[in-house]
């Protein structure tokens, strides 16, 4: 950026004024009152006549590069009455406006920010928004048309960072031959005017590039704070404190720029926004809330969300190298929560950890602590993306999905629930992910292709609707419980179940190549067994083991193999029972509508 003025108003007389001051009797003045922006003063402009008032910088040359930006900081500071006010103007070296910032007030009352463009037909374009009455910094843009009868000038104008309606096919060619001088102050008053207004921190340059706020401004407030689209560009700083509440709407913070957020009661966020290596930092006694937050490139949310009851996020994003921590006392909740690339997540609760939608890939990771609950909607971790969840009494995950590399830890005190989980390609539910010292509770869980998963779990293991196709792998131990209904292994994939008390499968379908064993030290019970082609099922128990309703088929499908020791077995409705050679010892069969019982002795 190739600043030509910089007037932070700082100093001694003249601060920078070197083309003259037109005090208008004392009317225009530096001083503390109009420090804006973090500055220490600012200038004071007193309005109650038509007079001109101001203090103007000077170029040692022409400027010819056709184009300038302008920011300056303008409190209007409850002034009544009057029509327009020209605070800030750049002109030519014949001193006519290539454009200016003022502020306006409507014949209904209403304060408006004014945005000018000099025409080659004399007078100029206007652009006029709606302010309310508080410090906002301004900043223009104006670009010469190319050629004197082009009509391809344009102006751009933004409020607080948020870029207003352009102007374009402005016919400035001749007008806005060179840039000479930016005035400050009143230079043009119309109207009946009464009060005082302050402006500070002007900067002008001449590539047209954005400026943004004052690096460092700091606001604070004991009410609230409230800012619609907030904008931190390049090294800029915005630091908020506030004692009850604070609103961010549209914030943006780019390049290295940095919010730090500390509010005691709540922190609004809506569309936040940090890119390249830009930071946010939040901390908030009560409730911490972002709407469609995102973080890209090296975007950190350090440190970064810290809550004593609430943490909230909505369409929350990581991108790239992207980090994200929340640590909430009571609860954090993320609806469509997303973490890609190499982004990663870190969530803390005391209390509860929703997540909706949420959407692990590539490298991304997510990993999630909480003392109380746990509940995940819609999960899905892709590529390789992590999702690591460590509850010390319930997590529920609904419609969990891992794909391709996708890895699934889960440790849970008190119990673990997933509905319709699915495990696909080489998506792996961690190295020993599932543990439960109550309850682990799976509905509809499908693992396929290289997907696997082992799930441990002291006091009950309840899945239903469990998928193993292709090379999928389901390992389960279980101190006490473990319920199976509809299971079904197809392909290769393979069902190992070992529990000390019972295991109970309903519905058991092992197809092709697929292999079910269960090893239990009590009993061993299934209802609706199928098996065919290479289908395998192996039961092995310390004392019963019950099968109703079973059925075998196709290509030497083997529903009992490698029977031994103490166990006495019920068969019901069997079409075909094969047990190999010397698997018979101590082997007790009752038979009831057995069609066809080969013992190869």
């Amino acid at each position: 950026m190739a600043v030509i003025f910089d007037l932070d108003l700082e100093g001694s007389t003249p601060w920078g004024f070197n083309g003259g001051i037109q005090t208008n009797g004392g009317d225009w003045s530096i001083g503390a009152a109009g420090a804006l922006g973090g500055s220490s003063q600012g200038n004071i402009n007193v309005v109650n006549d038509t007079n001109q008032q101001y203090g103007v910088a000077a170029l040692g040359s022409n400027n010819t590069s056709g184009v300038f930006q302008m920011r300056c900081y303008i409190d209007p500071n409850g002034v009544t009455g009057g029509t327009e006010i020209q605070v800030c103007n750049v002109t030519t070296q014949a001193g006519t406006s290539n454009g200016s910032i003022g502020i306006y007030r409507t014949g209904g009352g209403v304060l408006q920010a004014l945005f000018t463009a000099g025409i080659d037909a004399g007078g100029s374009e206007h652009r006029y928004v709606n302010i309310t009455d508080e410090p906002h910094y301004l900043e223009i843009r104006v670009v010469r048309a190319t050629g004197p009868s082009t009509g391809d000038g344009y102006m751009q104008c933004w409020i607080d960072g948020v870029e207003q309606t352009a102007i374009t096919g402005i016919d400035n060619y001749t007008r806005f031959s060179n840039t000479r001088y930016v005035s400050v102050g009143a230079t043009i008053k119309t109207g009946t005017w009464s009060g005082t207004f302050y402006v500070d921190e002007i900067i002008v340059n001449d590539d047209g590039s954005y400026i943004g706020p004052v690096a460092g401004g700091g606001i604070s407030g004991e009410l609230a704070v409230t800012l619609a689209g907030v904008t931190v560009d390049g090294a800029a700083t915005l630091e908020l404190a506030g004692a009850l509440s604070e609103a961010l709407a549209a914030a943006t913070v780019s390049a290295s720029g940095e919010i730090d957020i500390a509010g005691a009661a709540d922190i609004t966020l809506g569309a936040v926004s940090p890119t390249v290596i830009g930071e946010l930092d939040i901390e908030g006694a009560a409730d911490v809330i972002l709407g469609g937050a995102t973080l890209n490139a090296a975007g950190t949310l350090a440190s970064a969300i810290e809550g004593a009851l609430e943490t909230t996020l909505a369409d929350a994003t990581l991108e790239a190298s992207g980090a994200a921590a929340i640590d909430g006392q009571t609860s954090a909740t993320l609806e469509a929560a997303g973490v890609s690339a190499t982004g990663e997540l870190d969530i803390q609760a005391q209390a509860g950890i929703d997540l909706a939608d949420a959407t692990v890939s590539a490298t991304g990771e997510i990993d999630i602590a909480g003392a109380v609950d746990g509940v995940l909607g819609a999960i899905s971790s892709a590529g390789s993306g992590a999702l690591d969840i460590d509850g010390t009494l319930a997590i529920t995950l609904a419609d969990a999905a891992l794909a391709a590399g996708g890895d699934l830890e889960i440790a849970g005190e008190s119990g673990i629930s997933l509905d319709a989980a699915t495990l696909a390609a080489t998506g792996v539910a961690g190295s020993a992910p599932i543990s439960g010292t109550v309850d682990a509770s799976l509905g509809d869980v499908v693992f396929g292709a290289a997907g696997a998963a082992a799930i441990a779990g002291s006091a009950a293991l309840l899945l239903e609707a469990v998928s193993v196709v292709a090379g999928g792998e389901v390992d389960i131990e279980g101190a006490v419980d473990i319920t199976l209904g509809a299971v079904l292994v197809s392909a290769a994939g393979v069902l190992g179940i070992a529990g000390q008390a019972e295991t109970i499968l309903g519905a058991v379908a092992v197809s092709s190549a697929g292999e079910i064993d269960l090893a239990g030290s009590v009993s061993v019970d299934l209802a609706g067994v199928y098996g065919e082609l290479g289908g395998r099922l192996q039961i092995g128990g310390g004392l019963a083991g019950t099968l109703e309703g079973a059925w075998l088929s196709a290509l030497g499908g083997i529903v009992v193999a490698d029977r031994r020791g103490a166990l006495a077995v019920s068969v019901g409705e069997w079409f075909s029972l094969a047990v190999g050679a010397g698997e018979v010892n101590g082997l007790a069969v009752g038979a009831s509508e057995i069609w066809n019982l080969e013992i190869g002795i």
